[in-house]
């Protein structure tokens, strides 16, 4: 019997060769980029109820690759997404608003798991 992870790592090499996938990784990075800008800039520190709105646009590519590629497409996507935000919820969050980036990165990577 044949295990889930038997097909997943060729199928990942797959989806490393193709260019929609890289593209979708840009939009990540893009996203990130965008993300600790306004938060350095304290954009949204008059607004406390948006702190986690950054984080959810991670959403999007998530989620497109997760219907365009799979587990394969979309659990890389998602542990970028938290890669590139550990640096942001080190330096520039604190208490409960570190907690709740947490939290909404670990359901992130759920989701493309």
């Amino acid at each position: 019997m044949a295990h889930a992870t038997d097909s997943y790592w060729p199928r990942l090499r797959e989806r490393l060769r193709d260019r929609r996938f890289w593209m979708v990784q840009a939009v990540v990075l893009a996203i990130a980029t965008t993300h600790t800008t306004i938060e350095t800039m304290n954009a949204l520190h008059a607004v406390s109820d948006l702190y986690l709105l950054p984080v959810s646009t991670y959403f999007i590519p998530v989620l497109y690759a997760a219907l365009n590629f799979g587990l394969e497409g979309a659990l890389p996507t998602a542990l970028w997404c938290v890669l590139l935000t550990t640096p942001n919820i080190v330096l520039l969050h604190h208490g409960a608003g570190r907690i709740g980036v947490v939290m909404q990165l670990a359901f992130l990577v759920l989701l493309g798991a």
